[in-house]
């Protein structure tokens, strides 16, 4: 989920450069100046990770007035039938990014993430 303050989302989430759905959730926020989008990512289609590695996914975000972040996570992945990793760790349901603009550059800084 993305939540943003004093911005609507332009174009949308792009995970490994392909562009997600985006649900708006933005009237469940007691802010009205704050925005809050969420987008679904499925890996079904991807080949596990080799033992020992992980994958690079950049995570691209535009809003409107130009602003754009990205940024990248780091994700391991099992095969589709694979159930003996499903207690290891601890399951990322949710991502949030806490940012501020930068007027000059149409840039964003993420000043803080927390993972739920």
């Amino acid at each position: 989920m993305v939540t943003v303050t004093g911005h609507k989302m332009d174009l949308g989430i792009a995970v490994m450069e392909k562009s997600l759905g985006l649900t708006d959730n933005s009237s469940k926020l007691e802010d009205e100046n704050a925005s809050s989008y969420s987008a679904q990512f499925q890996l079904d289609n991807l080949q596990p990770s080799k033992k020992g590695q992980r994958e690079s996914v950049s995570l691209h975000v535009k809003l409107d007035g130009g602003y754009e972040f990205t940024t990248t996570l780091q994700i391991k992945i099992y095969k589709a039938n694979s159930t003996q990793h499903c207690d290891w760790g601890t399951t990322v349901h949710s991502i949030e990014y806490e940012c501020h603009t930068d007027q000059q550059n149409n840039s964003i800084k993420i000043v803080k993430d927390t993972f739920r």
